[in-house]
């Protein structure tokens, strides 16, 4: 029997949200222990030029990425779709690129499957927020005017992705030499 530290993510240009558990290959128990939401702005001046602003907004991400899984034996993701907006396909770019920078296996989850682990299949923002704050309340999570912050859907869905990668043959795989 062994604990493994694992990760998850919802990663996103804007606001990429992450989590991080524990695995209890003895007791199948996961218990997610941190949560993140790295959080970067486009430039709204021209001052830097946007491309420029774009590089240094995923610079953050990646290094922000890398050290908050930098002890996981492997990271769970909602991959993203492609979009037909210019902004939205910039964005779905450089989250593919973050993922492929990862050392640690990959475990790619859809949307679907990240929002089956609410119980809901099409789950929306607001009902993944209620059930991973209610599974795991005593998180960090963000608050604002006594409720949970709409951004809080980030770091949910990153639980969501953790929370359904036990489910794929990839999970069984990587952790069949962890027993």
């Amino acid at each position: 029997m062994a604990q493994i530290t694992v990760g998850g993510c919802d990663p996103s240009l804007a606001a990429f949200g992450m989590c991080k558990g524990v695995f209890d290959t003895g007791t199948s128990l996961l218990t997610i222990t941190a949560i993140a939401l790295i959080e970067t702005k486009p430039k709204s001046k021209k001052d830097v030029r946007t491309n420029s602003h774009d590089v240094l907004r995923a610079k953050k991400l990646y290094e922000s990425m890398q050290e908050f899984f930098a002890d996981c034996t492997y990271v769970a993701t909602e991959i993203p779709v492609g979009s037909q907006m210019a902004n939205g396909m910039k964005s779905y770019g450089i989250c593919c690129a973050l993922m492929a920078t990862l050392k640690q296996p990959l475990i790619q989850l859809t949307a679907e499957e990240v929002k089956l682990s609410s119980g809901i299949r099409n789950a929306s923002k607001a009902q993944m927020i209620a059930w991973a704050t209610s599974e795991y309340p005593r998180l960090d999570w963000p608050m604002f005017a006594g409720k949970y912050a709409n951004k809080s859907e980030h770091m949910a869905d990153a639980i969501g992705a953790l929370t359904a990668s036990l489910r794929t043959d990839e999970f069984k795989l990587i952790t069949s030499t962890q027993r």
